[in-house]
């Protein structure tokens, strides 16, 4: 499971431009629109499989994967980075020693990391529990201009209705508006 590391960059959509979209002029919403913009782009996330905002996320694993058996459900992975616990410290892979890339069984909708050929994952000491292997995965757009159009609509478009309907700023009503699924389905990785 992979679990969220750092996040650079910003937000695909500014609170000037979701304001404008929800027809607010007020400011005493402003920290309340900036997280819905959070909340809605990563439901868009959630939705296509895809990240829309540049980050870093770790899988942590008790062992090394089988050659060809480790993708990650993560979609143009641009920076991956794997440090194994050596009994005492963890210790980084070079990056020389494997290779990412887009999986051919998925379509390319998913990361697939392998040691190179003729090369094996280094040995692992016994550990009682916990992960042996972390692998730090880094992608997503690196400016809110590479963002697609749609998407930044379906976010917009989102915080309008939650921040119009007041029951959607109750944490418990963050609920997806299914008519607006539809702007996301050119973004789908449909595997």
């Amino acid at each position: 499971m992979l679990t969220l590391q750092s996040v650079s960059g910003a937000e695909p959509v500014t609170l000037a431009e979701a304001k404008l979209a929800a027809r607010v002029d007020a400011s005493d919403l402003d920290a309340t629109i900036t997280a819905l913009i959070t909340a809605a782009r990563k439901q868009a996330e959630q939705l296509t499989g895809r990240w829309y905002i540049l980050q870093t996320q770790r899988e942590s694993l008790v062992d090394w994967p089988a050659a060809g058996e480790f993708v990650l459900p993560v979609f143009g992975a641009t920076v991956v980075a794997i440090q194994y616990w050596s009994g005492s410290n963890w210790v980084a892979v070079n990056s020389s020693a494997y290779a990412f890339g887009p999986s051919a069984d998925f379509g390319g909708s998913r990361t697939e990391i392998a040691p190179h050929a003729g090369t094996s994952w280094p040995s692992l000491v016994a550990l009682a529990a916990g992960p042996r292997v972390r692998i730090d995965i880094t992608a997503g757009p690196a400016a809110p201009a590479n963002v697609p159009e749609t998407v930044k609509l379906y976010i917009k478009a989102t915080v309008t209705a939650w921040v119009n309907n007041g029951d959607g700023l109750l944490p418990a009503q963050l609920q997806r508006n299914p008519m607006l699924d539809p702007l996301l389905d050119s973004e789908r990785l449909w595997c």
